[in-house]
């Protein structure tokens, strides 16, 4: 993770007293400004985070964000490595049911078989890869403003969303709570917000 600040809460403060003509950074005025939904000066301070091995159909919830900036693995320059089981992401319902379980790796196991097939025909990589099904596995950076994150956060974290988008989400904000200082403040403030 890569922050630009280590006192997130200090600057967030600095930056509201611009509006009221208040020297200081101030991590008090940063919390005020959070209890009575004055969300913007949250806007100034941005993370980003290197996200591995979420599946496209996640990514693809991910990057609706439109707010947030994202650089993700190229699947026309890259190509996807299918001789292994690590290339996709399994729901976690295959593991619940042996038949289901089956029937998913027996659908893996198929569309990476026609992928390497239509490579070794000499089909390009960026072509053949439209065979690969929503769960093959992906990298992306992603940069949100603190304000956008704790949107996502909400939404994402929500009973009502994708495991796997609930569990990135929770892993982001993880991230936060273990730089410690303010960081780990301004987690628990997030935590506060969706309870």
């Amino acid at each position: 993770m890569a922050k630009t600040t280590d006192l997130p809460l200090t600057l967030i403060g600095s930056v509201a007293g611009i509006s009221t003509a208040r020297c200081g950074s101030n991590v008090e005025r940063a919390r005020n400004c959070f209890k009575l939904g004055h969300l913007s000066v949250f806007e100034h301070v941005s993370v980003t985070w290197r996200v591995s091995g979420i599946s496209r159909a996640c990514s693809h919830q991910l990057v609706r964000h439109r707010l947030a900036s994202f650089c993700q693995m190229s699947q026309r320059y890259t190509k996807v490595v299918t001789e292994s089981s690590g290339w996709y992401v399994a729901p976690q319902c295959t593991k619940c049911d042996d038949r289901v379980g089956v029937e998913f790796e027996l659908a893996m196991a198929q569309c990476a078989a026609h992928y390497r097939s239509l490579i070794k025909k000499g089909m390009k990589p960026e072509d053949a890869r439209y065979v690969l099904p929503e769960a093959t596995r992906t990298n992306i950076a992603v940069t949100m403003n603190l304000r956008e994150f704790m949107s996502f956060y909400a939404l994402r974290t929500d009973k009502a969303a994708q495991w796997e988008i609930r569990e990135l989400a929770e892993q982001m904000l993880d991230t936060l709570e273990s730089s410690c200082g303010e960081w780990e403040q301004f987690a628990q403030m997030v935590k506060e917000l969706c309870q």
